[in-house]
């Protein structure tokens, strides 16, 4: 944070051009410590409550971690329960049933030519999509082929009319109705755990095991008997393919990076800010997806709590701005600790996202008709020690403040606990101001909290710290 001419320090200020800090005390211009539940690409150079998520899971019957999802041409969706196998489906209109049980439990599944392809630890069975109405679990396959490896991981991505399928160091493949077990093999002891692409060529993403801090990165035109490009990543394994425009962006390892893949190589690009010290988190294969036309990807606890978990977006307001990041959504258990989000599923009406915390499983919606509280926290302000500055008086200017809707304002002192300031609204001036009294710290650090009511939301322009002699 610097100090203008005026003796005033801007908190917040076009976060769009700026997003998410590397950490709280050093970042772009206009990013910020913490941005959780807001929405800052709707009108540049505001912000504003994003939309909430919904529990669509009325009756509880999502009871297992859901990491496969299948967004099917018959309208539906259908996710797979991880251990115990319940395949559920969610029909357009919002219907939500259990329809069948893959005893194994599903690793990954995937639309291909006509059938859903799911796989287990050991085989890859199918089931066909009718020409009308819904699949018939009735009539599947658990056991159609049999994987060579049986590997924990089968990342599956359709390209070139063929679907890919990872076991292992091979890549196993479908071409129409013929299964071949190992179109490809790569350098043991990598298993490939994540499948992309570049262009028409696929990527896959490697890992080795969690005490190994080396993973892989190759790129195969789909016909040579080898791949032609490989680039080493010091990660422990390779998490997730990310679309963003026409960037291949990539997550890696378990301390919150984010890679560029240029064609050849990875590129670190940024890396979700917190105190990895005692944490580690992973974004979890398909908890990625795009969402009016904005990446999302959910991050997930491995262990630790030194990064706030839920679903971010990578988005730019134009075409000439920067990528920013920004922790969009939380799930409906409220929490941005000791929670894993599994799947997000893109529906007609929005999306869904599959959590675990704890023994809880949950299944949301995007809530188009509901906002959620949001908050807003500066990058550490820096009091001059020796000449310790007394007051300043805290100014927030908003464009709109709908009835029922709210500011609340706070201060956290040399990091210590949250304190809520009384504020004056001046609607004439469209600002909320405070005084704050800064004699008992040397650094501290600035929360603005938005409250909607419904669906009408606070929209925040600037806020302003300005100190006093």
């Amino acid at each position: 944070m610097t100090k203008s001419r005026d003796n005033s320090i801007t908190l917040f200020n076009n976060v769009n051009l700026g997003g998410l800090s590397e950490g709280k005390y050093q970042g772009v211009e206009y990013s910020v410590a913490a941005i959780v539940g807001l929405d800052i690409h709707a009108e540049g150079g505001t912000f504003r409550c994003q939309q909430k998520l919904t529990d669509i899971d009325t009756s509880n019957i999502v009871d297992d971690f859901i990491k496969a999802k299948v967004e099917c041409s018959d309208g539906a969706s259908y996710m797979f329960g991880s251990t115990n196998g319940k395949v559920w489906r969610r029909t357009p209109a919002g219907t939500l049933t259990q329809r069948t049980t893959i005893a194994a439990g599903v690793i990954a599944a995937k639309e291909y030519n006509g059938y859903i392809y799911y796989a287990t630890k050991n085989n890859l069975g199918r089931v066909a999509v009718p020409s009308s109405g819904y699949v018939d679990w009735s009539a599947n396959d658990d056991s159609w082929a049999t994987f060579t490896k049986k590997d924990d991981f089968h990342p599956m991505k359709v390209l070139n009319l063929i679907l890919y399928i990872g076991d292992g160091n091979l890549i196993a493949q479908v071409n129409g109705t013929t299964f071949t077990a190992d179109a490809l093999d790569i350098q043991t002891p990598h298993r490939i755990k994540a499948l992309g692409n570049y262009e028409t060529d696929l990527l896959f993403g490697t890992y080795i095991n969690d005490n190994v801090h080396q993973s892989q990165i190759g790129r195969w035109n789909t016909w040579s008997p080898s791949y032609a490009v490989v680039d080493d990543v010091p990660e422990t394994g390779i998490n997730a393919f990310l679309e963003v425009d026409n960037i291949v962006l990539v997550s890696a390892g378990e301390y919150g990076r984010l890679y560029s893949y240029n064609g050849a190589k990875l590129t670190p690009e940024r890396r979700v800010s917190g105190d990895y010290t005692e944490t580690k988190c992973t974004v979890h294969n398909e908890a990625v997806a795009v969402f009016k036309s904005i990446p999302l990807f959910a991050l997930s606890q491995v262990s630790g709590n030194g990064v706030r978990y839920g679903i971010y977006s990578l988005n730019r307001t134009a075409p000439t701005y920067p990528i920013v990041s920004a922790l969009e959504y939380i799930g409906t258990h409220g929490s941005e600790a000791d929670v894993e989000y599994g799947a997000i599923i893109n529906v007609p009406d929005g999306f869904l996202v599959s959590w675990k915390k704890g023994t809880d499983y949950g299944l949301d919606k995007y809530d188009a008709t509901g906002k959620a509280t949001g908050y807003m926290i500066s990058r550490r302000i820096m009091i001059d020690r020796m000449n310790k500055t007394e007051y300043a008086n805290l100014s927030v200017a908003y464009e709109e403040l709908p009835t029922g809707t709210s500011i609340k304002t706070y201060l956290a002192r040399d990091g210590g606990a949250y304190e809520e300031f009384e504020t004056t609204v001046d609607t004439e001036r469209k600002i909320i101001t405070t005084d704050v009294d800064l004699s008992e710290m040397v650094f501290g650090d600035i929360k603005l909290e938005l409250i909607p009511s419904s669906n009408d939301t606070p929209i925040i322009q600037s806020a302003k710290l300005k100190l006093k002699n």
